[in-house]
């Protein structure tokens, strides 16, 4: 079940640079869920984190203003070739990147952009053992 949050401008007051705005958890290499300011979002995969942050923000009322080579309204209006574009629930398109680090720095760049600027931990989940 989703936990309900709270509205975004008690998140603004209540953030500071060093409290961890997203908490990514990792079990065996592979990212399992994300946690944005205390509400938790499944995930699959590594590329879901920029796009889950960012619907997450929409969600929460906060408009992203189109950035280049980031957030455009239309594909044609990134550069040529640029991998790993996907579908906002506005109807924008993120690029997310390719490999973990600029994942991450997409997400690092959302945040600012939407005044959430924070830290993003990864944290590695322990592998569940079951007994013969």
């Amino acid at each position: 079940m989703k936990r309900k949050s709270a509205k975004i401008s008690e998140f603004s007051n209540a953030v500071s640079l060093q409290e961890k705005v997203v908490v990514v958890f990792v079990k065996n290499k592979r990212p399992v869920n994300i946690n944005i300011l205390g509400e938790e979002i499944k995930i699959r995969w590594l590329n879901e984190i920029p796009i889950s942050v960012a619907n997450w923000l929409l969600d929460h009322g906060i408009s992203l203003r189109e950035c280049p080579n980031l957030i455009q309204r239309n594909k044609a209006d990134f550069k040529t070739g640029s991998p790993g574009l996907k579908a906002l629930k506005n109807g924008c398109y993120i690029k997310t990147g390719n490999d973990k680090e600029r994942i991450l720095d997409t997400t690092r760049k959302l945040l600012k952009l939407a005044g959430l600027s924070g830290v993003i931990k990864v944290i590695r989940k322990e592998p569940e053992w079951q007994s013969p």
